[in-house]
């Protein structure tokens, strides 16, 4: 069979393998896959309806958790703390701060009557109301004993000297402004303005004394005054003007307690009919920016903190005002019941209100809920305890996803996926998350099955493909050794066979004349005979061997007496060939003996020595040598210096039928059976061979036989002694 041939019929039966095999293999991946989604997807859903579960539970819990805190601190609210919240003052703050006290939860309180008007918080505004704001920018305001020609004559005089400040006439317009403010018969109103003026014209001259002067005269005007241009508070921004002059003069002490002047006006009342809401701010922030700069750190702390306080109270008292019919409204729904109301913003704010009106006054009373409060003392310990027994860690979150409240141990908790519900009334959201770790141990442990499952098909398919491919290619190198043995055992019968009729047809025949020609032909008979001879012996010690027949008589043996059996044999051949035969051998007994079939042994080295004549051209060398390798073992070695092996060979050359690919090779006849045989030989008596080869170079073949195990420590074995000397020895030592 050719390889073109044997590649053919590798390939149909592979093709014929994978139409068997891979469909069900396909079918039974595509089935895995689609199981293993649907556990999947099963998995999914049952951790996702037990964690709805918890949630809707948590929910609950944290509902009744919230109506329980509410209900607390409505409880605090008896008709006395009310009515003294209505009547305000410092009782009222009391009252309050006693409550938030008791109730850290209720972060502002509020009470409202039955038309929606705030009772608390009622703030004492230290600056106008700003609805309706009646502004004393009046021209004329003339009293009784008043002269108006005279009151007519100072305005068109101060109006004149606003003429000329404008055209930078800054010394006439302040003679004129003198005379005005000055002048008794000019109105508060009117004097008050032309001091201010007088003081920002002598200032523009440098005359800061006197226009210090000019400052306090108009600070000290009875009434609130207003600018005639822009409508500013010339009262408020003159006690200013005050405490900047002496400081920038140096006079510290001075700057100090009109500045202290100007703090209590403005936090006192005094200055309530001066300035507006915005007016008042900007008013309190300069004056402590003053305090700072004249390092008066507790004058400017307190202006800041009533400052703040003051915009708290008013933000507060505007959200209640603003939220006060949907309140009322949602009041009346449920009377008497504690109902939380959510203030859209950012963030949002949370409030909770009840009815109120046992003394037949109706009455709206709340509170606006601290959220971090809630957060950590409400809600919290639910989650936590909700976390423990449900085997979920419940969590509460915002709109923008930021945890509020939750029950795991660990602060940094995934709450990545799980299951949310909304809180409400609170504009917050419950979300339970259930462990991942058995989840995650569920799919390891499917995807391990349904894994290990398509594997074990593949391996099991993959395995049966290379067996089957292994199989095919060994029967078919099988058949092809067999078809180059049946070849190569024809021709190498047929060669001997020839020759040996020949030279019979010409002895039968009579042609030889003489008997130098007949002895040389009965030679030629008698070695072609041999050669035959040995050829059938190698084909029967071949089939003996294949069908596990031969045995083989071990004795003990001299191997380099069996190996010079073997040379003596050989000589003749290798000198007819022209090869040199070099021999190192040791004495006979001065190795020990090996177990051995000295017949076995003979073929062995033969066959060795037959393929270096064989496998040699023109360097005709051969050495054989017999040395001990180590305590237990002796070595047989036969060196050539012939067409040497590839180093892809050396592990096939003892194969049965193997012969190398080569073209040197393959010109040689044989029938690849020697070097197997030699192998059989050896491992029978439990050795080995080796080979060492170069290509070109020649092959050194090394057969290793173990050496008897009593002779491996000594040998020779000490002599036995001499029964005669022993006695008269005794005799001797009796005599002595």
């Amino acid at each position: 069979m050719s390889d073109r041939d044997a590649l053919r019929e590798r390939r149909r039966v592979l093709l014929l393998f994978a139409i068997s095999v891979l469909p069900p293999f396909l079918l039974l991946v595509a089935l895995g896959l689609v199981a293993l989604r649907n556990d999947e997807a099963a998995l999914t859903y049952v951790e996702q309806e037990r964690a709805r579960q918890a949630a809707e539970k948590a929910r609950g819990r944290l509902l009744a958790a919230l109506e329980r805190a509410e209900a607390s601190v409505f409880a605090a609210f008896t008709p006395s703390a009310i009515e003294a919240l209505e009547a305000g003052g410092p009782q009222a703050e009391a009252t309050a701060r006693a409550l938030r006290d008791e109730h850290p939860l209720a972060a502002a309180l509020f009470v409202l009557d039955g038309g929606g008007h705030v009772l608390w918080p009622a703030p004492d505004l230290p600056f106008l109301d700003p609805v309706g704001v009646p502004v004393p920018n009046e021209r004329f305001a003339v009293s009784e004993g008043q002269d108006f020609r005279r009151l007519a004559e100072l305005q068109a005089l101060y109006d004149r000297a606003v003429v000329d400040q404008r055209g930078g006439q800054n010394e006439r317009a302040a003679r004129a402004l003198r005379v005005v403010c000055e002048d008794p018969e000019a109105t508060p109103t009117l004097a008050a303005r032309a001091a201010f003026r007088l003081a920002e014209c002598l200032l523009a001259q440098g005359r800061q004394e006197e226009a210090r002067r000019a400052y306090a005269r108009a600070a000290a005007a009875e009434e609130a005054v207003r600018d005639d241009e822009l409508g500013r508070p010339l009262r408020s921004e003159a006690r200013e003007a005050i405490v900047r002059l002496a400081n920038e003069a140096g006079r510290r002490e001075e700057a100090v307690r009109a500045l202290n002047e100007f703090a209590q006006a403005l936090l006192g009342g005094g200055l309530r009919g001066d300035l507006r809401e915005d007016e008042w701010f900007a008013a309190v922030a300069r004056a402590a920016a003053l305090a700072r700069g004249l390092e008066e750190g507790e004058l400017a702390r307190r202006l800041g903190q009533r400052s703040e306080q003051l915009r708290e109270v008013l933000r507060w008292t505007r959200l209640v005002e603003r939220e006060a019919e949907a309140l009322l409204l949602q009041a009346l729904r449920s009377p008497g019941e504690p109902r939380t109301h959510v203030v859209a913003g950012r963030p949002p704010t949370l409030l909770s209100c009840k009815a109120r009106g046992e003394d037949g006054r109706p009455r709206l009373i709340g509170f606006r809920m601290d959220p971090e409060r809630l957060a950590r003392d409400v809600l919290t310990p639910v989650c936590a305890e909700l976390s423990t027994n449900e085997g979920a860690t419940v969590a509460v979150l915002d709109a923008g996803g930021e945890v509020r409240a939750h029950g795991a141990a660990d602060e940094a908790v995934d709450l990545a996926g799980g299951t949310a519900v909304k809180l409400e009334p609170l504009p917050w959201e419950v979300r339970a998350v259930r462990p991942t770790a058995a989840l995650e141990q569920a799919r390891r442990n499917r995807l391990l099955l349904y894994g290990s499952l398509i594997v074990l098909s593949l391996a099991s398919a993959l395995v049966g493909a290379a067996a089957t491919i292994r199989y095919v290619s060994r029967s078919l190198e099988l058949a092809r050794m067999k078809s180059d043995f049946l070849s190569n055992i024809t021709h190498e019968l047929k060669t001997p066979l020839t020759s040996i009729k020949m030279y019979g047809e010409m002895i039968a025949a009579g042609r030889l004349r003489s008997d130098e020609k007949r002895q040389e032909y009965a030679s030629h008979i008698v070695r072609e005979g041999d050669r035959l001879q040995k050829l059938i012996e190698n084909v029967l010690d071949f089939a003996r061997q294949d069908s596990g027949q031969h045995d083989y008589v071990l004795a003990e043996e001299d191997v380099a007496d069996t190996v010079r059996e073997a040379i003596d044999l050989f000589r003749l051949s290798a000198k007819a060939r022209g090869f040199d035969l070099y021999v190192d051998l040791p004495p006979v007994g001065a190795l020990p003996p090996v177990d051995l079939d000295r017949d076995a042994i003979v073929r062995s080295v033969l066959n060795l020595l037959s393929n270096a004549v064989k496998y040699s051209t023109d360097r005709r060398y051969i050495k054989v040598t017999v040395r001990r390798e180590d305590r237990a073992l002796i070595a047989v070695a036969v060196e050539d210096r012939g067409i040497g092996i590839a180093a892809e060979d050396l592990d096939k050359i003892f194969e049965r039928f193997y012969r190398a690919g080569d073209e040197l090779t393959r010109g040689v006849s044989g029938a690849g059976l020697g070097l197997a045989l030699v192998d059989h030989i050896v491992r029978a008596h439990h050795g080995q061979i080796q080979v060492e080869s170069q290509r070109g170079q020649g092959s050194v073949f090394t057969i290793l036989l173990p050496i008897v195990e009593d002779y491996r420590e000594q040998w020779p074995p000490p002599e036995d002694p001499d029964p005669a000397q022993e006695e008269e020895a005794t005799e001797r030592a009796g005599s002595a």
